[in-house]
């Protein structure tokens, strides 16, 4: 924790350390990802390596969830890839907005 200064190693983000040891499995079940929600900034421990080194980031739920079993490396790929993914769809989709917006207001 001294490392991290209480936020996210990936993120930077602010942990809220008062969710600690309050997630429930059963809540969870029940109540699926409306009760997960609230934990997205639960503090979590990253396995950073992999490799059975001891070798540990503090990161929020959300992050290690989404990261998984992949290295640092990896993941910081993947993130890459999932910006630049949605920079196009964003712009695919404000193109196709645009069109649909120019063709009703032309419409004969």
């Amino acid at each position: 924790m001294c490392v991290s200064k209480g936020k996210d190693f990936y993120t930077g983000g602010r942990l809220n350390w008062s969710l600690l040891s309050k997630y429930d499995n059963r809540d969870a079940h029940e109540n699926g990802v409306l009760y997960m929600r609230k934990f997205v900034s639960m503090p979590s421990v990253d396995h950073y390596d992999g490799r059975g080194k001891l070798d540990f980031r503090i990161c929020s739920w959300i992050v290690n969830d989404s990261k998984s079993h992949l290295s640092h490396a990896d993941y910081v790929k993947l993130c890459k890839k999932v910006v630049s993914h949605s920079k196009r769809m964003m712009n695919t989709t404000q193109k196709n907005y645009v069109l649909r917006t120019i063709s009703d207001k032309f419409r004969w």
